[in-house]
């Protein structure tokens, strides 16, 4: 069984070896399907009464476009690709976020997911991850904060793989929200079978 499954991340692996980068659309449906099942299967083992979800939404003063920029690049500095601690007051209540295996709608759902996750990300996670930001930058005209980053980090079980991924993340703000993030687009220069396979992959 454990060859059947590895023997299908060098199948998907291969089917999306030949792009530079890969987002949401060009990511196999075999690799969106697994991490959308694993994300489904935690929150529904670790659903907590009083879901984030059901929280009023309070009105919120607008931020300047300089207080979104520097707020995104806060959240580099805190890792937030491993641990998920993201400043919530930057991003408008029904922002959609999406990364080459997953896409959802709204800052409660980011919420929620991670509530359920963190347990998981304490106990698999190594305290040495590492988030180095190579670019973040405004671009006014176009209503958007572009970042490239890498992300790279070991996980607590006994072949210790390691996680090592570039990538692009591109916000896309409104000024009619406040300057706040209602785009969250997120893209692998490592296509995200392979992201999958280094997890088996020893140190």
């Amino acid at each position: 069984a454990a060859l059947g499954r590895r023997g299908g991340l060098l199948e998907l692996k291969a089917k999306e070896e030949d792009t530079s980068t890969t987002s949401y659309g060009q990511s196999s449906t075999g690799v969106k399907a697994v991490v959308s099942g694993l994300t489904n299967l935690v929150n529904t083992v670790m659903q907590r009464k009083g879901d984030l979800s059901d929280l009023d939404r309070p009105q919120r003063e607008g931020i300047s476009e300089q207080e979104l920029l520097e707020g995104i690049r806060g959240d580099y500095e805190r890792r937030y690709l491993w641990t998920g601690d993201i400043d919530p007051n930057l991003y408008d209540y029904d922002c959609v976020f999406t990364d080459p295996t997953l896409s959802f709608q709204g800052l409660e759902t980011f919420q929620t997911n991670l509530a359920n996750l963190r347990p998981f990300i304490d106990a698999l996670v190594q305290d040495d991850c590492a988030v180095e930001m190579y670019s973040c930058d405004l671009l006014q005209g176009q209503s958007k904060v572009t970042a490239s980053w890498r992300m790279v980090g070991r996980l607590k079980v006994p072949w210790t793989p390691t996680i090592d991924l570039n990538g692009t993340t591109v916000f896309t703000y409104s000024s009619d929200k406040g300057n706040r993030i209602t785009d969250y687009q997120e893209v692998w220069e490592t296509p995200p079978a392979e992201v999958l396979w280094q997890l088996f992959v020893p140190t």
